[in-house]
């Protein structure tokens, strides 16, 4: 009797310890964040027109060469930047709370990137498909010349 009445104190002990080491554990735990899969990337399809290739936003706006909505696209390499102008998004409201800051990374394979940047495209409208994430990063898998 008196060796199951050490396992049963025993076992209450242990359980105890436990108990008590994992509440630490989960004091540590990071909150969630406010909307869950914020982090995902997004299929997202921009219409508009480069309007600049090899300068910035500032610069473009103060030439006062377009008008409308601005991005500066900045590649990955960071060889070239350039400037388009968008005329429609799929998902307005999910470009809008990521693209605040009108710059966004650009990852692309070059052959995409000097279709969209080749000077013979400039101003011609172009639909971009790609990856939008909310880092702020587009990876684009397509460009398509409407003009």
């Amino acid at each position: 009797m008196h060796s199951i009445y050490k396992l049963v104190l025993g076992s209450i002990g242990t359980a105890v310890l436990v108990v008590g080491f994992s509440a630490g554990a989960w004091g540590q735990i990071p909150t969630p964040p406010v909307a869950p899969f914020a982090n995902l990337n997004a299929l997202t399809r921009i219409k508009g027109s480069v309007v600049c290739v090899g300068c910035s936003l500032e610069e473009v706006e103060k030439a006062h060469a377009a008008a409308g909505h601005l991005y500066e696209l900045d590649n990955s390499q960071g060889k070239n930047k350039a400037v388009l102008r968008v005329d429609w998004v799929d998902d307005a409201a999910r470009w809008e709370s990521i693209s605040m800051g009108h710059h966004l990374w650009v990852r692309a394979a070059a052959p995409v990137w000097q279709q969209l940047t080749a000077e013979e495209n400039l101003f011609k409208k172009v639909e971009i498909t790609g990856l939008l994430s909310s880092t702020r990063t587009l990876d684009v898998g397509q460009v398509t010349i409407i003009e």
